[in-house]
């Protein structure tokens, strides 16, 4: 591992796009984790659920949350037939209760907070990436900033947090000052992926679709609190 600019950030070598060392990461990663409620923000097409049904998770409700209507409106359609197969492929799975919200995350994310009462995996994916993608009317920096405070500042303390699309200096400046003021630093580890690469764009389900639009040298940053680890 190499070090960021701030000690408290460590840069980790990638796994396709998710900044894993191999093959199962990804899969190890999220089983290793205790919580069982899965929220992410920003559906867009559903690729995340989708990969999550892939893998077979062991996540029993998944939380997901879209600007654009039509787009969660065409989701609940497609999904049961993912399901379908994913369940095909592993019987004894027990496939998660999934819940498409429609708005903004900054003000559906607060109403779902409202009825979770345990640790929850959280993946921030909410903002403008593209044409087509939504949320063109809201800055980047500002959706991820609101989103971590909601979650920092809920009763239940130390959600495991993933934020996707951040660069180094993003991560390094305002988003550990947002860690800071919370007094979360101390509770956390941040990594933060290296790059992704053109061979682990071509290894997702879905090529190289998702990143047609983006010009940034997009990351993750990956928040886990240490009684996780």
């Amino acid at each position: 591992r190499t070090q960021g600019k701030n000690k408290e950030i460590t840069m980790t070598i990638p796994y396709k796009n998710f900044g894993f060392k191999k093959e199962g990461d990804l899969h190890e990663f999220l089983e290793g984790l205790s919580p069982d409620i899965f929220v992410e923000t920003g559906t867009d097409k559903a690729r995340t659920i989708i990969f999550l049904l892939s893998l077979h998770t062991h996540f029993k409700k998944i939380h997901s949350i879209e600007l654009q209507e039509d787009r969660q409106a065409f989701n609940s359609q497609y999904l049961p037939s993912q399901i379908t197969a994913a369940k095909e492929q592993a019987p004894e799975w027990e496939e998660p209760d999934i819940d498409l919200h429609i708005g903004p995350s900054q003000e559906v994310l607060p109403e779902i907070l409202q009825n979770i009462t345990t640790p929850t995996v959280f993946f921030l994916d909410a903002h403008h990436s593209g044409e087509g993608s939504g949320g063109e009317e809201y800055s980047l920096e500002e959706i991820i900033e609101n989103e971590l405070h909601t979650i920092l500042t809920h009763t239940v303390p130390n959600h495991p947090i993933i934020v996707d699309d951040v660069n180094q200096d993003f991560a390094e400046t305002r988003l550990l000052k947002i860690f800071k003021q919370h007094n979360a630093l101390s509770s956390y580890h941040l990594h933060l992926t290296e790059e992704a690469t053109e061979e682990g764009r071509a290894s997702w389900p879905w090529g190289d679709e998702l990143f047609s639009n983006l010009t940034r040298k997009d990351k993750l940053l990956i928040c886990i609190p240490k009684k996780s680890q």
